[in-house]
């Protein structure tokens, strides 16, 4: 079960491996030109004083937190790194996916959901409001620990999501997702007053 806590939540930017349609998982990819500048786009909706700005170990995460949230501090957490795709890395993305089988020397899903979950709640129980930034499969993971379903849309990149619990109940049901673009300009400046 995730803390009943909100989080903002954004995917890292374009790379030369979303270009060419490859699975990237834990290798290291490198932002294309349009990737940061989609991560400066973000800038605009991300300038607040966050209590925290989390960023995956891998440099694609990094780089786009960096652009999208200059001068700020990075707390560095490899839970929030992208699944391990093993033999799959660098090949290309065969669809339909199956997102619950695991990968040729790869990761299982189940190891994935549960180390992001770990994740989520260290730090949902440390500060209020943080701002993650990390990669697709993770918000499909979350989507999973949710929704108990991996079918989701891809996330996009660059793209900041608030996520907020909704209702009183003690389950991980009722989530509200919603960009951070269609919030008005209270709500934006309620988020962290």
């Amino acid at each position: 079960m995730i803390l009943r806590r909100p989080f903002v939540y954004m995917r890292h930017g374009q790379t030369n491996y979303n270009v060419n349609d490859w699975y990237c998982g834990s290798s290291e990819a490198v932002l294309t030109p349009e990737g940061e500048e989609q991560a400066r786009s973000a800038a605009a909706l991300l300038n607040r004083d966050w209590s925290v700005v989390v960023a995956s170990g891998l440099q694609r995460a990094q780089r786009t937190a960096q652009l999208a949230v200059p001068n700020t501090d990075l707390l560095i957490d490899t839970r929030f790194n992208e699944r391990h795709f093993g033999a799959d890395e660098g090949q290309p993305i065969q669809r339909p996916i199956n997102h619950l089988a695991t990968p040729p020397e790869g990761e299982p899903w189940a190891d994935f959901r549960n180390r992001v979950a770990d994740g989520l709640n260290a730090i949902l129980e440390q500060y209020t409001l943080p701002l993650f930034v990390a990669h697709g499969a993770v918000y499909r993971c979350i989507y999973d620990i949710f929704y108990n379903t991996t079918e989701c849309e891809a996330f996009p990149n660059a793209t900041p999501v608030l996520i907020e619990p909704v209702g009183d109940t003690d389950d991980d049901s009722h989530w509200r997702i919603t960009p951070l673009a269609e919030l008005s300009a209270d709500q934006m400046a309620s988020l962290i007053s």
